[in-house]
């Protein structure tokens, strides 16, 4: 069991390296009003995020990714990207 939780351990903690990446990424999508990239974002960010042990992170990336899928203005989709930057930057 130690091992799982070795790698486990090490996934998480390339996950939060990747965040950066991420959030990066999350913000050029909205600047550039790119929402099918945001949306494949953040399907892939929920998805993962709730695998390492993220769950608000996963439940904000689907949050944009919902609102991008029914159609969600781009103020609507900067309110929901904050809460999931947020998350994404508090990781350690």
């Amino acid at each position: 069991m130690a091992e799982f939780e070795a790698q486990m351990a090490a996934l998480r903690k390339r996950f939060a390296a990747r965040a950066v990446a991420d959030s990066g990424a999350i913000r050029r999508c909205l600047a550039k009003g790119e929402r099918d990239a945001l949306r494949d974002l953040c399907h892939g960010l929920a998805g993962t995020a709730g695998t390492f042990g993220y769950p608000a992170i996963s439940e904000a990336a689907l949050a944009v990714e919902e609102a991008v899928e029914a159609g969600a203005g781009a103020e609507v989709l900067e309110t929901l990207s904050v809460t999931l930057l947020q998350e994404l930057d508090a990781l350690p």
